[in-house]
């Protein structure tokens, strides 16, 4: 980002940023989604597995992983393309029987919708849960002083901001 951009495009940039850590796709055909760039498979970190395929493999998008006849996954590819680990979380996927276009989920809800209380509520734990031992004692210290209140909240921005 640049030094100098606005602050509406500063925070354009970490709500784009935000949108991409908690979106997933649910697979369901699985021919839009990219097996090295797009988020996929819930369980594990960042929903995407490590990139380590081989330049002789054509594999491309997650259809190419399910057996078209079967509508199962195709083992044998499993074995050349992923670690035992990620294969273990891939085959947990349940493909559905009925092909239908693959869909986009907002992990953080339990509905799997986007709203602006739970991308709020993520933006929150995201925030605080980077916050050091120390300044968390800066923190009770601050709140539990016997200043007034308005004064608490100009030194905690000023505190936020460092």
């Amino acid at each position: 980002m640049r030094y100098k951009a606005s602050w509406i495009w500063k925070n354009i940039i970490y709500v784009q940023d935000m949108l991409k850590k908690g979106a997933c796709y649910l697979v369901k055909d699985g021919s839009c989604i990219r097996i090295w760039s797009d988020p996929w498979i819930l369980s594990i970190q960042d929903f995407k597995p490590p990139i380590q395929c081989r330049d002789n493999v054509l594999v491309h998008f997650v259809a190419d992983l399910i057996s078209p006849e079967t509508r199962t996954w195709n083992m044998d590819l499993f074995q050349a393309l992923f670690p035992p680990s990620i294969s273990n979380e891939i085959v947990k996927i349940k493909i559905p029987v009925m092909t239908e276009p693959d869909s986009l989920i907002w992990v953080p809800s339990m509905s799997g919708n986007y709203s602006v209380k739970s991308a709020y509520f993520t933006n929150q734990r995201r925030r605080f849960t980077t916050i050091t031992e120390d300044k968390r004692k800066v923190w009770k210290r601050l709140w539990a002083s016997k200043i007034h209140e308005r004064h608490k909240f100009f030194l905690w921005k000023v505190v936020a901001r460092s």
